[in-house]
């Protein structure tokens, strides 16, 4: 892992200071894959296209690729296969703002006790942004 930022929201400065990260991050990349989890029907809690727009935005300013990547799952639903869930991505609005790929192929990756299936895609990107974590609290958690 290289470097995790942290911020409340998506002002003004810390995009300005994720715009210098990102350009320097990723200078010389033609494309890279930013990887995220476009969510299944009944979960309010994935990110929706309009939250990431403001990094994407940033990295089309810097004239930066990307692609949106996710892989479908084992136990089926709407993300057990890469087409379904290509098009409920789509349905959603992500392919409005970024090409989308979904791909179940896999790479295997030796660790020092084990060895570990990546996904290609990623291992294939010249570089990878994860958007990881968007914490959002609704009105009704914030009594419990």
């Amino acid at each position: 892992m290289d470097t995790i930022y942290h911020s409340e929201d998506l002002g003004k400065p810390f995009l300005l200071k994720l715009k210098s990260e990102l350009k320097n991050t990723f200078k010389g990349c033609k494309e890279i894959a930013i990887k995220i989890h476009f969510g299944e029907p009944g979960n309010d809690f994935a990110f929706k296209p309009e939250q990431i727009k403001p990094i994407t935005n940033l990295l089309n300013e810097l004239n930066i690729g990307f692609f949106f990547y996710d892989s479908s799952v084992a136990y089926g639903g709407i993300r057990g296969d890469s087409e379904s869930y290509k098009k409920y991505a789509a349905e959603k609005g992500w392919e409005d703002i970024g090409k989308i790929r979904i791909d179940e192929g896999f790479v295997v990756v030796k660790g020092k006790k084990m060895s570990y299936e990546v996904c290609k895609p990623l291992t294939e990107a010249e570089g990878v942004l994860v958007q990881l974590l968007l914490y959002i609290f609704y009105e009704p958690f914030l009594h419990v």
